[in-house]
């Protein structure tokens, strides 16, 4: 008995019909990488298809550069090899994300206002790069007779403290009003 595999990416999954079991393999995620077989059946970072042994083989997943392997999904769990014995379907996914994501932040509104963060002082707009899973402090500080009216994209509230975890990009905007006092004259 044949049995196929279909490495696919993105969100097109392909399935192969006239098979009697279908492993799909699926590349996600913001990040890049290759998923390889043993025994020696898939090696892609394309689409392809190859013929499985009936007993099984176990997939193992390689970050591309500037990428990291945060782990797979569906028919296996956690980071390390995933072992498939192909009895009925199975549908895997391997989550490749970006080592370094990044962080673009925006100031908007009437008023003045200024938004910090390690690696951030910004005026209008600023972008940096932080570690995959980073937990980044922003701070937003109306200037003059600004007030700060709130935060979207990434954060959301009014509290000029707003704390984010990257796991993907992000883009977050801060918005300063003018104070009332000020918007009267």
């Amino acid at each position: 008995m044949r049995h196929s595999i279909v490495l696919a990416f993105a969100l097109a999954i392909v399935m192969l019909s006239g098979c009697a079991t279908d492993v799909v393999v699926e590349r996600v995620g913001h990040g890049a990488g290759s998923v390889v077989s043993d025994p020696p059946a898939i090696d892609c970072g394309d689409i392809c298809t190859a013929a499985l042994p009936d007993d099984g083989l176990t997939l193992a997943a390689t970050p591309a550069v500037g990428s990291v392997f945060v782990g797979w999904e569906g028919a296996c769990t956690g980071s390390g090899p995933c072992a498939i014995t192909v009895d009925d379907p199975v549908q895997v996914a391997a989550r490749f994300e970006l080592t370094r994501q990044p962080l673009d932040v925006a100031v908007a509104g009437p008023g003045k206002g200024l938004v910090t963060a390690p690696g951030i002082a910004c005026g209008t707009y600023c972008s940096e790069l932080y570690p995959y899973g980073a937990t980044v402090t922003l701070h937003a500080r109306p200037l003059g007779s600004a007030r700060f009216a709130g935060w979207s994209g990434g954060c959301a509230g009014s509290d000029p403290t707003c704390t984010i975890v990257l796991h993907a990009p992000v883009a977050i905007e801060a918005r300063f009003d003018v104070s009332a006092a000020i918007a009267r004259r």
